[in-house]
């Protein structure tokens, strides 16, 4: 395993990312590109700085944007199972005031998907999304305590997602079993999005 830290709205922060996965993985490339670095503070129309909207998309999806073009060259020269996964979110399905700029980024992320999806099929590179609900990881639960009451509320599944109900579905996109599906958004939230 390697470690970099990086600042993934960063373009020089990216390069030096991949300069370090690159003299890791070498000839043999990289075989997943996982999109989930995200902020979410929350902001309405009337408060929202133009400086706020700006960082909410530069993090969310211009850092999608600049892994996954960093990553690009590492992942053709894989000779087998090139997959991008990217995070999305149930915000812009739910219509949540109060976190407009957040909403906005990831329904970005998933219009993201869906066209990069086409552009890399002669790739062999497929780019899928994944939605979970609010999950308590430790930046949720500092940031948003008693979040969990209201979300469980709107879920059929009657518990706060842990970031370990999100497994399964990304190690199947991971895998050759999705091989013949990309440019999908997998909804994992409990029922909360109903689509």
């Amino acid at each position: 395993a390697e470690i970099a830290q990086a600042d993934v709205a960063n373009e020089e922060a990216v390069a030096r990312l991949f300069s370090v996965a690159e003299s890791f993985v070498g000839d043999r490339g990289l075989n997943v590109i996982f999109n989930n670095a995200g902020i979410y503070p929350l902001g309405t129309i009337d408060d929202i700085t133009v400086e706020q909207w700006d960082e909410v998309f530069a993090v969310n999806a211009r850092g999608a944007f600049l892994t996954t073009r960093g990553a690009l060259p590492l992942l053709r020269r894989a000779s087998e199972g090139r997959r991008i996964i990217n995070i999305g979110s149930v915000i812009p399905g739910l219509g949540v005031p109060g976190i407009l700029h957040y909403s906005a980024a990831k329904a970005a992320v998933v219009g993201f998907t869906h066209s990069l999806s086409r552009e890399l099929a002669g790739d062999e590179v497929t780019v899928n999304c994944l939605i979970p609900s609010q999950v308590a990881t430790e930046t949720v639960l500092t940031n948003f305590p008693g979040a969990e009451e209201p979300i469980i509320a709107e879920q059929s599944v009657k518990r706060y997602q842990q970031p370990t109900d999100l497994v399964g579905a990304l190690v199947f996109l991971a895998s050759d079993a999705s091989e013949f599906m990309t440019g999908q958004t997998l909804v994992v939230d409990g029922g909360r999005l109903l689509l």
